[in-house]
């Protein structure tokens, strides 16, 4: 895994990573190694998943240097199928990891933070609780919109906060 620095020129157009210290690992041995790591422990319909998790593994390490956040979805039509233990096994191997079946909104606004380096990886266990009726739907809109927004850099979604409620 390397350490990356994102450095930022004002307009954020141009953007440079660079490595910090050498690598402790080569990527193609550290993805094999991811890889090993779920399949020892998952059984996936087909080598394309795990390989598509191995990698969504490893975007959660390199953030700071897209542009965009990829979303990892667990699902089957089955249960007890293997669907928790994969989020087990991602929980452990993941930057920075904060699981849940039932966060709240404002915590995962006070969690994320401005500093990508520090943003953690949101795991959200059985969410379709959290969106799976229409009335649940409408409890949990500034969730949606946090979610629908926070896969992209610069998409701003405000609160206030604080004893002033500061935007």
């Amino acid at each position: 895994h390397r350490d990356v620095v994102v450095r930022h020129d004002e307009a954020r157009a141009a953007q440079r990573v660079e490595p910090v210290g050498a690598p402790t690992a080569d990527g193609a041995e550290l993805l094999d190694a991811v890889l090993d790591a779920l399949t020892k422990y998952v059984i996936f319909p087909n080598e394309g998943t795990a390989v598509a998790v191995a990698l969504w593994v490893a975007a959660t390490h390199a953030l700071p240097a897209w542009q965009h956040a990829t979303r990892l979805i667990i699902k089957s039509p089955q249960k007890r199928c293997g669907k928790s233990r994969l989020l087990d096994i991602v929980k452990l191997l993941s930057f920075k990891p904060m699981p849940s079946t039932d966060m709240s909104t404002a915590v995962i606004y006070r969690s994320i933070g401005d500093d990508d380096h520090e943003t953690p990886t949101l795991l959200i266990d059985e969410a379709d609780a959290l969106f799976g009726t229409k009335s649940k739907a409408e409890q949990n809109e500034d969730l949606r919109g946090l979610l629908n927004a926070g896969f992209q850099r610069d998409r701003t979604v405000w609160r206030c906060v604080g004893p002033n409620q500061t935007p």
